[in-house]
């Protein structure tokens, strides 16, 4: 076993301070901050001390000087342990724990990336995570493996869903878009997601385009507010997904944040979501199908269908904009979903028989059309 020492630095010897006679040499005796006697060394001419460390110290081959404890007992212990770890990787029995243990974490999570990536996930929830994570750990102050704590991380995300003081709004009766992005520290296709979503006033295009007073007032409310439990919760998912590969990549020996759960988020719902009754349903399908409007290409006809498809299967909008007529069998009245695009990844086959009647309705007038 390695043999715990103490390091030795040159120091004054203290005004009154006794010299007696210890472990038959002359030593300084002088008290530490507990009161408790220590027995310091003279030099070799006795004009000064030799003080020791307040750790311990001990040598392992190939690795040199390691820092123990100020425990003894807990440093033999440690050295011990090293000193088994140094044997074990001589003969060829490393833990790959401990080699990636000392890999930064940014380097950790790129891995992750690129497993996310591998197993099937698209760039946009790839992004999404990875970003999620680098945030939690940029507001944790986590660098290392060794670094990750779950009591840091719900620190954090208790100050993350706390209301901050709102922005102080510069004087003035309306404001461009892009000095209220750039005060709200968002871009500007955020910013017009935010107007859209809670439909804001907004008025004039291009570059007369102006937002009055009363909605930035809104939008620096918004934005003072703390995030809420369902916004929580997606970090909370994304970083417990990267310790669990960790561990299973054997990267760590066990997972950090095992005891961080999810938050209830029915305690503080900040987007009520509810499906439409059936008379709001008919409503929206009979008014659009009527609207002589074209919105992004889609003449009211158009929206109409897709609305259909969309409440008949009930697909996600990135899962509609993937489908093709291909999709689309007419004679089984089926409607299939490619894995790739469906969010639990599995193929899916939707029976519609009365969207296939429709929309062979909606084809074949389509083609009367053109010709």
């Amino acid at each position: 076993m390695p043999k715990p020492y103490r390091l030795y630095s040159t120091r004054p010897i203290p005004s009154g301070a006794a010299i007696v006679r210890h472990e038959g040499k002359p030593h300084v005796r002088i008290r530490d901050e507990r009161g408790r006697a220590i027995f310091c060394p003279l030099t070799k001419d006795g004009t000064k001390m030799l003080k020791p460390s307040k750790r311990w110290y001990f040598d392992i081959p190939g690795q040199g000087r390691v820092k123990g404890f100020t425990d003894l007992k807990a440093t033999e212990q440690h050295a011990n342990e090293l000193e088994r770890k140094a044997e074990r990787r001589k003969y060829g029995y490393a833990d790959p724990a401990e080699e990636h243990i000392r890999r930064p974490l940014a380097e950790h999570l790129s891995d992750y990336a690129t497993h996310l990536e591998a197993k099937g996930g698209t760039a946009k929830h790839v992004r999404l995570t990875v970003g999620r994570i680098s945030a939690l750990f940029a507001g944790c102050g986590f660098t290392l493996p060794k670094d990750l704590d779950a009591g840091s991380v719900s620190a954090w995300l208790n100050a993350f869903r706390r209301d901050a003081a709102p922005i102080d709004l510069p004087a003035g009766d309306d404001f461009t878009p892009g000095a209220v992005a750039k005060l709200l520290g968002v871009g500007p296709s955020a910013l017009a997601r935010t107007l859209r979503r809670h439909q804001l006033a907004a008025g004039g295009n291009g570059k007369a385009r102006r937002l009055p007073r009363s909605t930035v007032e809104v939008l620096v409310m918004n934005k003072a507010k703390g995030a809420g439990p369902t916004t929580a919760n997606h970090y909370i998912r994304a970083v417990r997904g990267f310790t669990r590969w960790l561990v299973k990549a054997k990267r760590i020996g066990s997972d950090p944040f095992d005891t961080l759960h999810l938050l209830n988020e029915a305690v503080d719902v900040r987007r009520a979501r509810r499906e439409l009754t059936s008379d709001e349903l008919r409503a929206l399908l009979t008014g659009t199908r009527a609207s002589d409007r074209t919105f992004r290409g889609l003449t009211g006809e158009d929206r109409f269908m897709l609305y259909l498809v969309a409440t008949g299967t009930g697909f996600r909008a990135n899962a509609l904009a993937n489908l093709t007529p291909a999709d689309f069998d007419l004679t089984a009245q089926t409607v299939t979903l490619a894995a790739r695009f469906n969010k639990s990844r599995k193929l899916k086959v939707e029976t519609v028989v009365a969207i296939c009647v429709l929309l062979r309705e909606f084809s074949c007038g389509r083609l009367h059309h053109h010709h």
